[in-house]
């Protein structure tokens, strides 16, 4: 497969996370611009909740697309959904503030945030699926650079943040990342159209159900593996990535600087690790790399917030290695694994579907509970534990099949 189409593919992925992202670090500055009536703290929540409305458009764009993906084609709803994102993309780059614009400025920006996060719910499962049904003889090494690029929009988000936080910065400077990637969406979008089809659409018009009523009536027990593991890979970014970094700071234990630095280094590992270890995967590790990962992740997110106490930069970035290595672990296999536990006529829908149902209702309040965990408890260990929950859970679902009796997570 050329570059250029797994840059197709990906691209979309990669400026999702990298808005998403963007967004959430800079919740408190958006709390300014468009809640500066509101007290600080209520400001900040009402920033944040615009940021959780996104989560919870998901499930229906999955929905929508998932249809158009497995009735229409794969190509046509990777199409959509990058015209829908830079449309978007364009209108919160203009959108003015509460200062120009007053209570209508708010009401705006939560239109606007719903209708990103509708674009984007198969977006990721999407690119995958494609990649993956593109070249059949690779289908971990090729569907893994969704997960790879979406790691490379989170170091893209990171340092966009940083940037528009610099005393440097102009007032009109986080519009910058809106309107770029809404560019990007556009080229995006030019290189798509010439993506060939992998969906055989003859066959599709023999079909008369609805994907989503194949999905709920006879595959009930996939849906239900491909929703925990990506509970699990949410609550394990957000927290130990995301949300980490404002335990940094909250807690005095590193600046906004060091911190911002030490989630980027551990995105950029995943950038490095997640191709290399889905490389191996199709030579002979498969689903073992994902049980590695699960068992991995219950071992380093306590280190993580453990170690980040000693407060040394350092050791840090040896911690974040271990993090790395978790997430290309699970992140570099899993949506061939679940590729495999659906009906090729209806993956899209399922695939998208599941993954926005879970990261709105797990995943998208990881920080929140991360957030409540670490009010609660003097224990620096306190916030790893709902990820270290969700992975026990998924240690346990996938590792029964519907029938209760065959290991799926195997070496094999």
């Amino acid at each position: 497969m050329k570059i250029k189409y797994i840059v197709a593919c990906s691209i979309g992925t990669m400026l999702e996370w990298a808005e998403f992202t963007y967004y959430g670090y800079l919740a408190t500055l958006f709390a300014k611009l468009f809640f500066p009536h509101l007290a600080e703290n209520l400001g900040v929540i009402a920033a944040l909740l615009a940021f959780a409305v996104s989560y919870i458009a998901r499930p229906f764009g999955g929905l929508v697309f998932g249809w158009i993906g497995d009735r229409l084609g794969r190509r046509q709803a990777l199409m959509l959904s990058l015209v829908m994102l830079s449309v978007v993309g364009v209108a919160m780059g203009v959108l003015p503030t509460y200062k120009t614009m007053g209570m209508a400025a708010p009401v705006l920006l939560f239109l606007f945030r719903f209708l990103q996060g509708f674009a984007v719910s198969s977006e990721l499962t999407g690119a995958a699926i494609y990649l993956a049904e593109s070249a059949p003889s690779r289908p971990y090494f090729l569907s893994s650079f969704a997960s790879t690029f979406s790691a490379l929009g989170m170091f893209i988000g990171i340092f966009s943040a940083y940037l528009v936080s610099l005393p440097t910065a102009p007032e009109w400077a986080w519009r910058l990342p809106f309107l770029l990637g809404s560019m990007g969406c556009v080229v995006g979008v030019y290189i798509r159209a010439s993506l060939h089809e992998t969906l055989d659409l003859n066959l599709v018009k023999k079909i008369k159900r609805q994907p989503i009523s194949v999905l709920l009536n006879g595959h009930k027990a996939a849906m239900l593996h491909i929703l925990v593991l990506s509970a699990f890979v949410g609550i394990y970014i957000y927290t130990c990535n995301l949300w980490w970094v404002s335990f940094s700071i909250q807690r005095h234990y590193f600046s906004i600087e060091n911190a911002s630095k030490l989630a980027a280094i551990a995105q950029g590992l995943v950038v490095f690790f997640t191709p290399i270890i889905a490389f191996l995967a199709d030579w002979k590790f498969k689903q073992l790399s994902l049980l590695v990962g699960l068992v991995g992740s219950v071992i380093i997110s306590p280190i993580l917030f453990a170690f980040t106490t000693y407060q040394s930069f350092s050791l840090m970035v040896i911690v974040m290695v271990g993090y790395a290595l978790v997430n290309a672990c699970v992140t570099a296999v899993m949506f061939k694994y679940m590729m495999d536990l659906l009906p090729r006529m209806t993956r899209y829908t399922g695939m998208g579907f599941a993954w926005s149902v879970s990261v709105a209702a797990f995943a998208g309040f990881a920080p929140v509970i991360a957030q409540k965990l670490s009010e609660v408890s003097s224990s620096a260990l306190a916030p790893s534990s709902y990820v270290v929950l969700s992975a026990l859970i998924a240690l346990t679902v996938l590792s029964i099949r519907g029938d209760g009796s065959t290991l799926t997570l195997s070496s094999s």
